[in-house]
């Protein structure tokens, strides 16, 4: 296994965004409420966050463009995966 320092440092640049829009700003009642907030913010930054490092597109549109470029990389269709905002309550009955 390769370890690689810039790789570390991006993990810390991204535990340091999570922490900033979550624990820091907010103040939680139990470890479920934090959970779901995560959920959701993960939501939010997978599916409608626009990144200048993908060209302000969100990391769910380059995984379409490269299933639609190279399908042979995926074993299975990302459209087919969509993850909706509120799966969660679903699968939880509320």
């Amino acid at each position: 296994m390769i370890k690689l320092n810039c790789t570390n440092g991006q993990v810390k640049v991204v535990n340091k965004k999570i922490k900033e829009n979550t624990v820091r700003k907010y103040q939680y009642e139990s470890v479920e409420q934090l959970k779901k907030h995560l959920f959701f913010y993960s939501l939010d930054y997978n599916f409608n966050k626009k990144l200048k490092a993908l060209n302000f597109k969100t990391p769910y549109e380059i995984i379409i463009e490269k299933h639609q470029q190279l399908p042979e990389l995926f074993r299975q269709n990302p459209l087919n995966k969509f993850l909706g905002r509120n799966s969660y309550f679903i699968k939880d009955g509320r």
